[in-house]
C-alpha cells in the first residue's frame, strides 16, 4: 500500500517518492491544500494558546517599549518542531549532500561552506517525510500566528486590505526565490547581511548550540542599514536558540549568519508573503491527462529517483 506524505501530496511506491496529482506542485503555491490533516492528526495544537512550548516572545532590537508587531524587533516560539523532526531533517540533507558533489566557488575553485539545499512542501528533492514536513512546519507557523498574534497578521499583510480568510494556510503563498531551503554550515560557513524582502522570514534551527556546532548564529541589526555598513556595525541582537525553536522576523530586518567556527550548523528558513487567492491565481479543474502547462527549462537530478525531474516534478 502507498505511503503517503504531505497531507496526500506524494506518494512512497516501493522506495520512490511522486506526486499522486500531476498538478499537486502548481496547487500548494496557492495554499497549503490538505492542511486540516496536519490539525486532525495531532501536528497542530488544538488550542496554540496552550501549547507546550509556550507563547511567542518578542525581543526588541532597540530595546525600546514600543518596538512591537516587529516593526524593530524579532519573535521566538519554542518547540516549533521536536528533537526527532530537526534529526530527519538532518539525516536527509546530509544524505543529499552526501550524493551531490560539493559546491565550488566558480571565481575561486574552493569548497563552499554553506550549501543551501531545497525543501519545498510539494518538493521531491529530498525523501517524502522530509517534504511533508516542510508542509507541517508551515501550518503550524501560520496556525499559531492567527491564533496568537491577530493584530500582527493583519499588520504583515496589507495586501489582504483587512480581508482574512477563516485560515491562514488557506491563503495564496509567494516564496522568496527558491525557500523553503535547508541551510547546512560548515566551518567558515557564513550568509552575509541582507534583508528577505518577503512580508515575514521563519528560520528553525536544526542543529544544537555549542552540541552540534560552535559560533554560527543568527545577527539582527535595528534601523535601516546598508548591507556594506552592516558588515562592519556590531549587530543589536546574536540569537543562537535551542534547536526546534522559530525565530520569525519581518522582510525589512537586516539580519545574518554568523561564521560557524567547528562543526556543522543545520537551519530550515523560509520568507514569503500571503495574498488572497483570487479568480487570477485560481487554477481551474484540468482533464484527466492534461497537465498544468510547459514546465521550467531548468532541471534538477535527485539521488533518490532513478530519473532527472523537472521543477513541476514531473518526470523526463
Amino acid at each position: 500500500m502507498p505511503r503517503l506524505a504531505a497531507s496526500g501530496l506524494l506518494q512512497c511506491k516501493g522506495s520512490r517518492w511522486t506526486f499522486r496529482d500531476a498538478n499537486a506542485k502548481r496547487l500548494i503555491r496557492l495554499g497549503l491544500h490538505g492542511w486540516r490533516a496536519d490539525l486532525h492528526e495531532g501536528r497542530l495544537p488544538t488550542d496554540p494558546a496552550k501549547r507546550e512550548g509556550g507563547p511567542f516572545r518578542e525581543l526588541s532590537l532597540t530595546k525600546r517599549a514600543d518596538d512591537k508587531l516587529l516593526e524593530n524587533s524579532v519573535m521566538l516560539l519554542d518547540d516549533l518542531i521536536n528533537a526527532a523532526e530537526c534529526a530527519m531533517l538532518i539525516a536527509a540533507t546530509d544524505a543529499w549532500c552526501d550524493l551531490i558533489p560539493d559546491s565550488v566557488n566558480d571565481e575561486t575553485g574552493e569548497k563552499m561552506e554553506l550549501r543551501r539545499i531545497e525543501c519545498h512542501p510539494d518538493g521531491i528533492n529530498l525523501n517524502g517525510e522530509s517534504h511533508a514536513l516542510a508542509f507541517t512546519i508551515l501550518s503550524r507557523a501560520l496556525w499559531n500566528l492567527q491564533h496568537m498574534k491577530p493584530d500582527l497578521v493583519k499588520k504583515i499583510f496589507p495586501e489582504c486590505g483587512g480581508r482574512f480568510p477563516e485560515h491562514l494556510a488557506d491563503m495564496s503563498i509567494k516564496f522568496s526565490w527558491n525557500e523553503p531551503y535547508i541551510n547546512r554550515y560548515t566551518a567558515g560557513g557564513a550568509f552575509k547581511p541582507h534583508t528577505d524582502g518577503e512580508a515575514l522570514s521563519i528560520l528553525v534551527p536544526l542543529s544544537r548550540p555549542d552540541v552540534d556546532f560552535r559560533g554560527g548564529g543568527t545577527a539582527f541589526w535595528s534601523g535601516k542599514l546598508e548591507p556594506d555598513v552592516a558588515s562592519v556595525t556590531p549587530p543589536s541582537l546574536v540569537l543562537r536558540p535551542a534547536a526546534g525553536t522559530a525565530i520569525f522576523w519581518r522582510g525589512h530586518i537586516m539580519h545574518a549568519g554568523l561564521a560557524v567556527t567547528e562543526g556543522v550548523r543545520h537551519i530550515f528558513v523560509a520568507s514569503f508573503t500571503l495574498r488572497h487567492q483570487t479568480e487570477s491565481t485560481r487554477q481551474p479543474p484540468l482533464a484527466p491527462g492534461f497537465t498544468s502547462g510547459p514546465a521550467p527549462s531548468r532541471q534538477r537530478r535527485n539521488p533518490f529517483l532513478a530519473e532527472t525531474v523537472r521543477m513541476d516534478g514531473a518526470t523526463i
